[in-house]
């Protein structure tokens, strides 16, 4: 596009389908290209080299750590053999889902740093694609491991054991359902990838008046944002609630050896505190991760496309890649092991596991207590679940 008689020609032909078409377009994009996007996005002038390159940097700033701090995780999963359990096995699909969110992330500097989208319409729909694919299938993995984590402190089964077998069934269930979610735009079934915001990077369509387009999206809203938030809400929120009761039902048991029960209920007040802080932060960095695409989604399919413009569209991205870097160390982190392992990765120190660790206080006391120390056990390996 770069004589003066094609750009002139499209301007003409973009002018006659749409009125507010901001000829500028024609400078950048093909006549294919721009029929190709969606009609909202070339009323807006296009954002200058200085906008695309601070994106181009600040996607940097998020593909390098995000590949760093998967691929350790990663690796510790398969280099220390205690890590490779089935809880640990759905985490790190988790980690696999995040790392394939970043690997399209060059794509797009690599687009930012051209001021447009070189990558064309099949590197469009591809990026769309993987984006879809790995941001549904880190939502569902996510909701997964916690409802693995109510399902067995709740112990709805008593005989609940969660097996490779099963998880490896759990994984690909994940990735089936993000599939369902992801494929048939790519293929043209119903909805599209189109750019979006300063068309350097696209998403599937939530712009479109199609009415099949539109309860698409909805249902998409639905099973890969409201489902999940309300399935991990209502599991962490039973959780801490589960270790609430447990620590009533231990105080109201044990009558004897108070200053050891005093020194009991000081830690467990600490570890309640540490499990609702937790708890908060998880169901937080979820909401802060995924919400802001939500709401762009639902302007679009109610028609409040006065309310999207390009740069807001852009934003939710940012907090979603953003989310890809702290996923596997606070899932890591909530694993004792993970955590020596990391720190003995970086500091080459190596602490004692704290797997056997209990509050074995009273250790020393004679055999007519071994019935509280039995309570006391029972009760915090509960707890620390």
């Amino acid at each position: 596009m770069s004589t003066p008689l094609l750009v002139y020609n499209c301007s003409v032909f973009m002018t006659k389908k749409l009125a507010n078409f901001n000829t500028k377009w024609c400078e950048l994009l093909s006549v294919e290209f721009l029929n190709f996007t969606p009609d909202h996005w070339l009323q807006f002038s296009p954002p200058s080299c200085t906008t695309h390159l601070l994106f181009a940097i600040i996607y940097l700033f998020i593909v390098v750590p995000g590949i760093l701090g998967n691929c350790i995780i990663l690796w510790l999963f398969i280099r220390v053999r205690c890590l490779r359990t089935p809880k640990n096995l759905l985490s790190m699909n988790i980690v696999l889902s995040d790392l394939l969110m970043n690997c399209k992330i060059p794509v797009f500097i690599y687009n930012s740093l051209n001021c447009a989208p070189v990558t064309g319409i099949r590197g469009c729909e591809l990026y769309g694609f993987v984006g879809g694919l790995s941001g549904t299938a880190t939502i569902t993995s996510i909701t997964v491991v916690t409802l693995e984590r109510y399902w067995t402190i709740s112990r709805i089964k008593r005989n609940h054991v969660l097996t490779f077998r099963m998880s490896v069934f759990l994984i690909v269930v994940i990735w089936i359902y993000a599939l369902a979610f992801a494929l048939p735009p790519l293929l043209g079934l119903i909805n599209h990838y189109v750019p979006e915001g300063f068309l350097t990077t696209c998403s599937f369509d939530y712009l479109s008046e199609d009415i099949h387009s539109k309860i698409f999206v909805f249902v998409f809203f639905m099973g890969s944002y409201v489902a999940p938030l309300c399935l991990i809400i209502f599991s962490y929120s039973s959780i801490y609630m589960k270790a609430m009761r447990s620590t009533k039902r231990f105080y109201s048991q044990v009558t004897e050896d108070q200053r050891a029960v005093e020194t009991i209920r000081k830690r467990m007040a600490k570890k309640k505190f540490k499990l609702g802080k937790t708890t908060l932060l998880l169901i937080s960095l979820w909401s802060f991760a995924w919400t802001p695409y939500a709401i762009v989604a639902l302007l679009g399919i109610f028609n409040k496309k006065a309310l999207l413009t390009p740069f807001m569209s852009m934003i939710p991205a940012v907090f979603a890649k953003c989310a890809s870097i702290i996923d596997p160390f606070v899932y890591g982190n909530s694993h004792p092991t993970f955590r020596r392992e990391i720190k003995h990765l970086f500091t080459g120190t190596l602490q004692e596991s704290p797997r056997n660790v209990t509050f074995n206080l009273t250790s020393s006391m004679s055999t007519r207590r071994s019935r509280i120390q039995t309570k006391r056990k029972s009760f915090i390996q509960d707890a620390a679940l």
